[in-house]
């Protein structure tokens, strides 16, 4: 072989050699910037954080919104029904890609066995114990009955564990009469005036009740006020009850447009304040994880001056795009026996 041969070999062999380094590092770069996945297990209606702390994130999508729901500023991850989804969130350093699992929700069972008292003279027995995570403690089983000098040996027997998310029935006032009808039934309060936001309506005596097939009233004037109080037309305020059918497990969303301030409670807790004295203002709430079947629901509002009033409650049901009026078909109501009604509201 001449020489010439010999140190063309050569310099193709390094041309070579540079050209794998150099496509190695490219593959190299690429796989980093690649996401990485992670895991992350949520039970329903619990969230996480898979990002550091003190990381923002710019959007967030998961591929089975029945399964997760994420928020878009946080990054924090809702469990919302059973199984196995995929999350994507964009933060500053490149999409992060999770797999989240949500358990099934752990079923009620019994509490455990409670001993009987182990000294002579009437045998006691002990209250049941706590059952499984999302169940409540069972009740106490009957005293022993075994006295004197012999040793009481009854074993109490742990109660039924309530599960953790119990379709609500609600039993107050409000549902005394009539129940089953469907819609709201809404306890009327006059309010002082200069009133500025919602108050306490349960430290107050209503002045009647109103019955709605749905909230839906769009600004309108209020100028002929309730059939039985007709001079009722400014610093008034309703709290509204109902029975609420979901009909399906997952993430909802509700929203209100009201004039003056509203709220919305779901199972007597706050998911949406729309508080204050303003004109028609629309105002949505964050995900609201619910179980299908039957949920208490609480929407306050107050009218503040004359004559303008607006009150419309919609939701975003799981796979919904856009909101609707949440419709008398999954409402019901009772009525306060002790009321007198002052016809439908509006």
């Amino acid at each position: 072989m001449s020489r010439k041969s010999v140190i063309l070999g050569g310099l193709l062999g390094a041309l070579a050699a540079c050209n794998d380094s150099s496509l190695s590092g490219t593959a190299n770069k690429a796989a980093a910037k690649a996401p990485e996945p992670s895991t992350a297990t949520v039970p329903i209606g619990r969230t996480t954080s898979p990002l550091p702390a003190g990381t923002t994130a710019s959007g967030c999508t998961a591929e089975n919104a029945k399964i997760a729901a994420c928020d878009p500023k946080t990054g924090v991850i809702t469990g919302v029904g059973a199984g196995t989804t995929k999350v994507t969130i964009t933060t500053p350093a490149g999409p992060k890609v999770v797999t989240v699992t949500v358990p099934p929700a752990a079923a009620a069972t019994a509490g455990g066995s409670g001993a009987g008292n182990d000294t002579g003279g009437t045998g006691t027995a002990t209250t049941g114990g706590t059952g499984v995570p999302g169940a409540t403690a069972g009740a106490a089983s009957a005293a022993a009955t075994t006295t004197g000098a012999t040793v009481g040996s009854t074993t109490g027997v742990g109660g039924t564990g309530a599960p953790e998310n119990p379709a609500i029935v609600t039993d107050d006032a409000a549902f005394a009469c009539n129940k089953g009808q469907p819609g709201l039934v809404g306890k009327v309060y006059k309010l002082p005036e200069g009133t500025a936001s919602l108050p306490n309506y349960d430290a107050m005596t209503p002045v009647g009740q109103v019955n709605a097939l749905d909230l839906n009233v769009p600004a309108r004037a209020w100028e002929d006020g309730f059939p039985a109080l007709p001079g009722l037309i400014e610093w008034f305020g309703i709290k509204f009850f109902a029975q609420l059918d979901a009909p399906l497990d997952g993430a909802y969303r509700f929203q209100t447009i009201s004039d003056d301030g509203s709220k919305v409670y779901v199972d007597d807790k706050l998911v949406l304040d729309n508080d204050g004295t303003h004109g028609p203002t629309a105002k949505e709430s964050e995900p609201v994880p619910m179980t299908k079947g039957l949920h208490r629901l609480t929407v306050e509002w107050f009218q503040g001056p004359r004559v303008q009033i607006a009150l419309q409650l919609g939701w975003m049901r799981p796979g919904d795009a856009s909101y609707s009026f949440v419709p008398s078909a999954v409402l019901k109501h009772g009525s306060d026996c002790a009321l007198s009604a002052l016809g439908r509201f509006p």
